[in-house]
């Protein structure tokens, strides 16, 4: 789960110093976001 976040604060570093633009940026949140979801489900399902 922790990974998703740190490549997340990575992405955000490269669009705000220029390294992506900003439709790369909403195309990796596109692919991130259904990954976090998961991880959060799976974490909440064990946490029962």
């Amino acid at each position: 789960m922790g990974s998703s976040f740190e490549l997340e604060t990575q992405v955000i570093l490269a669009f705000r110093f220029k390294y992506i633009n900003e439709e790369q940026m909403k195309e990796f949140d596109e692919m991130v976001r259904p990954v976090q979801k998961m991880s959060f489900g799976l974490y909440n399902s064990l946490q029962k």
